[in-house]
C-alpha cells in the first residue's frame, strides 16, 4: 500500500475551507492501491476555522494550529514534520476545490514518469502558464459551479503530461524522497524560512530542480488571492477571467 500525505493550510476564510475539506474528503477515497491521511495546518485563524476543524464529518482529517501567524512556508514545513513515513506529501491552499479522483490520477502519473514533483492544472495558475486550463480548453470561462468543475475534469481526461521548470504552490505533490533531500542540505527543514510566504515554491525548486510534472489529466480549481488582504475572491459567486 502506498501511503500519502494530504495537507490543506488554512488562514481564516473558513468557508473556503469548509468547501475544501468537503471536497477533499468526498473525491480523494482509499482503494487498493493508495492510503491517504488527512491534515488541516491552521496558520492561526481568527475566524471558525477551529470549530469547523472540530466538525463530525471531518473527523478523518487531523488539524494542527500555529501558535502564531508565522506564514505559509511554516505551514508548509509542519507539514512535513508531522507526516513521517508517508511515500508522497501534497500539499494545498484551503481555496480550492478538488475533483474526483484526483490524487489518484496525479500520483499514478508521477510513477509512471518517475517524477519527483507534479502539479494539476488550473483556472488560477499564477506565474506559470504552463498549468493553464485555458491551454487545453479554448474559450474556458472559469466557474465555481461544482457540476461545471466536474465536466472540466471528465473533458480533460487522458491528456498528456509534461515536464516544465516550475509549478505554482497552491497544490503540489511530493515523493517524500525529494523533501528529505531538500532536509537535508543543511536549512533544517525543506522549504526555506526566510520566505515567509512568496518565492518559497520557486526557491525549493531552483534549489533541487525536480522539473516537475504537469498533470492536465488532473483538474483543481483555484479561488486565487483569497489571503490577500482586500483583494479575496468572492465565494460561490466566481466568474469572469483571471
Amino acid at each position: 500500500m502506498i501511503t500519502v500525505g494530504v495537507a490543506v493550510t488554512c488562514f481564516n476564510h473558513a468557508a473556503y475551507t469548509r468547501q475544501g475539506l468537503e471536497t477533499l474528503i468526498a473525491h480523494t477515497q482509499c482503494d487498493g492501491e493508495f492510503e491517504f491521511k488527512f491534515l488541516l495546518l491552521d496558520d492561526c485563524s481568527t475566524d471558525d476555522t477551529p470549530a469547523i476543524a472540530q466538525e463530525e464529518r471531518f473527523g478523518s482529517v487531523g488539524y494542527w494550529r500555529s501558535a502564531r501567524n508565522a506564514g505559509v512556508t511554516y505551514l508548509w514545513n509542519r507539514a512535513y514534520q508531522l507526516s513521517p513515513g508517508v511515500d508522497y506529501l501534497l500539499i494545498s491552499n484551503n481555496d480550492v476545490i478538488f475533483t474526483p479522483s484526483w490524487c489518484q490520477i496525479l500520483l499514478r502519473e508521477m510513477r509512471l514518469n518517475g517524477a519527483r514533483m507534479a502539479g494539476p492544472v488550473t483556472n488560477g495558475p499564477g506565474h506559470v502558464p504552463e498549468q493553464d486550463v485555458r491551454n487545453l480548453i479554448p474559450g474556458y470561462e472559469p466557474s465555481d459551479d461544482l457540476l461545471a468543475i466536474r465536466s472540466v475534469a471528465e473533458c480533460l481526461q487522458g491528456r498528456a503530461s509534461y515536464t516544465v521548470d516550475r509549478i505554482n504552490g497552491f497544490c503540489m505533490a511530493f515523493d517524500r524522497s525529494l523533501l528529505a533531500e531538500a532536509d537535508s542540505q543543511g536549512a533544517g527543514t525543506p522549504f526555506d524560512p526566510g520566505y515567509r510566504d512568496f518565492g518559497n515554491e520557486d526557491e525549493f525548486q531552483r534549489r533541487l530542480k525536480p522539473r516537475p510534472l504537469v498533470v492536465p489529466s488532473c483538474f483543481v480549481f483555484h479561488y486565487k488571492r483569497v489571503s490577500t488582504a482586500g483583494r479575496p475572491r468572492p465565494f460561490h459567486q466566481y466568474r469572469g477571467r483571471l
